[in-house]
């Protein structure tokens, strides 16, 4: 079953997007027949509720959030008019070697992948040979701080404006 959204639970009910979100955050806004249709589908559907992460990224009221991500996401937002590092902070993961190009350089999660490869390849091979594996060890990570990422503005805050 595909993923259900505000907007998936108001096409099927055949009212709008905001009714629903009322539905869970105003009902004073809505008769209570209107609510209890929509809470009765959305539990059917087994739609919790709006995100409120999706909620505050819509009215631009996140000071912060966290996407582990390629640099894809600072085009994306300068074609958007949201300067990153300065509202938006991004970082991927495996440092790979076109992080360190990018504009802005991104931040990114290093990890040992050769080390990591070997590790999975030995635990495999016992698993294979009818073995029972061990606690697989913790491997190290270094966060590589580049241009991508920053402090969230003094004057925003986390979760308002």
């Amino acid at each position: 079953m595909p993923q259900v959204t505000l907007q998936t639970l108001a096409d099927d009910l055949g009212v709008s997007r905001s009714t629903v979100s009322n539905a869970f955050g105003r009902p004073d806004q809505l008769s209570a027949g209107l609510r209890e249709r929509i809470l009765t589908r959305a539990e059917e559907l087994r739609f919790s509720g709006p995100d409120p992460v999706a909620r505050g990224l819509r009215r631009g009221r996140v000071g912060a959030v966290g996407v582990l991500v390629d640099q894809g996401l600072s085009y994306a937002a300068a074609e958007l008019g949201v300067p990153v590092p300065h509202r938006l902070s991004v970082t991927g993961f495996d440092d790979i070697a076109s992080a360190a190009t990018t504009e802005p350089a991104l931040t990114t999660v290093a990890q040992q992948l050769r080390q990591r490869g070997e590790l999975a390849g030995a635990l495999i091979r016992l698993l294979l040979d009818g073995r029972p594996a061990p606690e697989p060890p913790r491997l190290p990570v270094e966060l590589v701080v580049r241009a991508s990422t920053g402090p969230v503005p003094p004057s925003t805050g986390l979760g308002c404006r």
